[in-house]
């Protein structure tokens, strides 16, 4: 594969590739960091490997090849769906603006647009999954599109609700995938961390028992009660300075293979694209933005058999009162990853009344974990069966409606409007119907 003419790959010599290092390293605002970082040990920790190894800006071809396509599986076409959500406050406020609010009629399911904008910037396409359709249109999606988005949101998760089904339904369809040699990533944010959660656990009450005081909170990851180090996770692995790091001597299913793809494996050439310093601004610089009531304290998590033996716990992070919570997961086994915390944030929400990091290293941080999840949609071989079918179900055909506001408290700068095809009035429950909404992303501020 042809590499860009600005790009020249070529084997240095070690001194060559130490004294450049070094004085990339001199010139990074970030190298004063603290070097007790846990972070920084896990990256000194790999520096015993061959001097020898080749370092370069940009990825070698074999790299990009493989970020492409796996060894002819998977697509260079990503297209990740991300699950609506009821649409609750959103009829109040376009009438306190106003505004005609029969576009937001009880058929009517919503996105936030910078979930959109996150998936898109990463580089692969959205298909809306409306969380009240059927089965059968859910099993149909789930064979066309390449992994899926649980976003955040402001709901009770509720056992056997129309919204919770949603989630149950592509939670074990990706894992029976998985187990069948097919490659499915499942992404939760926030809310998505939590519905992930109760559907490993079987039991709501571990998030719905818990309050934790961090709304409109900017803050960072801890990576000190971690359950394996982060060199060897899928999500941060590919940030080591050196991404083939045998991990496979860990403890658990850490190199499990479905037959075609070994999930512990990283992208090598996702790690040159960003500096490896944004593991040290993730854990020191405030680049992380909570919003969130409900959670999981690590106590609580460390006496759920289920879900220690499904995850590994990549972070922790503290909340206004100093309170500890899991902040970062990912799958042992599965493609599945859970963040309490909004990356999509940084670079797409920009409601002066919200604390919302918009620094250059907050955005990096929102690009990196961007291209990681359109990367591991890369590694699925699902398609539409037809391109017309593709093309039809897209996010370009649904209409968007700005719910930012010059003279009112708001969440979001946009929304995207579905329509539910198989909506029946009553469907959704009480605490969905009635807009009572216990967490952060509140429409209604």
């Amino acid at each position: 594969m042809a590499l860009p003419a600005r790009c020249i790959y070529v084997k240095q010599p070690w001194w060559r590739l130490l004294l450049s290092s070094s004085i990339l390293l001199l010139l990074s605002p970030l190298s004063r960091s603290d070097e007790s970082s846990p972070a920084l040990r896990h990256r000194s920790s790999n520096s015993s490997s061959s001097m020898n190894d080749d370092i370069s800006p940009c990825p070698s071809p074999e790299a990009n090849s493989v970020m492409d396509n796996r060894s002819g599986t998977g697509t260079g076409r990503p297209i990740i769906g991300i699950v609506t959500q009821p649409s609750n406050g959103l009829r109040d406020r376009l009438r306190r603006r106003g505004e005609d609010a029969t576009v937001a009629g009880e058929d009517v399911s919503t996105i936030a647009a910078s979930y959109v904008r996150f998936v898109e910037s990463g580089g692969a396409r959205v298909v809306p999954v409306r969380y009240d359709a059927s089965e059968d249109e859910w099993e149909y999606l789930f064979n066309s599109i390449n992994g899926i988005l649980f976003p955040g949101g402001a709901m009770f998760l509720e056992g056997g609700s129309p919204y919770m089904r949603a989630h149950e339904f592509f939670v074990r369809r990706a894992m029976k995938a998985f187990d069948q040699g097919d490659y499915f990533p499942v992404w939760g944010t926030c809310l998505g961390f939590e519905a992930i959660v109760d559907v490993i656990s079987g039991d709501y009450s571990l998030i719905r028992q818990s309050h934790f005081n961090d709304s409109n909170h900017p803050s960072n990851l801890s990576f000190d009660r971690t359950h394996k180090p982060i060199q060897c996770s899928r999500m941060f692995r590919p940030l080591m300075a050196h991404p083939h790091a045998d991990c496979r001597h860990e403890s658990g299913p850490v190199g499990a293979m479905n037959g075609r793809h070994d999930v512990s494996a990283p992208d090598p050439g996702l790690w040159s694209f960003l500096s490896p310093t944004i593991l040290q601004v993730l854990e020191n610089a405030k680049v992380v933005y909570y919003n969130h009531e409900r959670g999981i304290n690590l106590t609580t998590w460390e006496s759920t058999p289920s879900l220690m033996e499904f995850f590994d716990v990549l972070s922790t992070s503290r909340d206004k009162n100093g309170v500890d919570f899991v902040s970062t997961i990912e799958s042992r086994r599965y493609p599945i990853y859970g963040v309490q915390w909004h990356p999509e944030k940084n670079a797409f929400e920009w409601s002066p009344w919200l604390d919302i990091p918009h620094s250059s290293d907050a955005v990096r941080v929102t690009q990196y974990l961007a291209l990681f999840l359109a990367n591991e949609a890369r590694k699925s071989s699902h398609t539409f069966p037809s391109r017309k079918a593709e093309f039809a179900s897209l996010i370009y055909h649904f209409p968007s409606i700005m719910t930012a506001d010059a003279e009112h408290k708001y969440t979001f700068e946009q929304l995207y409007l579905v329509r539910a095809r198989n909506h029946t009035k009553g469907s959704s429950s009480t605490a969905e119907r009635e807009g009572h909404l216990p967490n952060g992303d509140a429409l209604i501020a």
